[in-house]
């Protein structure tokens, strides 16, 4: 009962370790959309002007 307490300590570690890598890389992929969204945004603006 014990060992098995203590692996189910490790269970919840590694699963919020794993909880955490996505938040991470979802925040990556925000910050990777929010960066290429402007790109064609100024092309648009570009092409409206002339």
């Amino acid at each position: 009962m014990e060992s098995y307490y203590i692996v189910r300590k490790e269970d919840s570690n590694t699963n919020i370790n794993m909880f955490g890598f996505v938040v991470v890389m979802v925040l990556a992929m925000l910050l990777i959309v929010l960066c290429s969204t402007p790109q064609p945004r100024r092309v648009r603006a570009v092409r409206i002007r002339p």
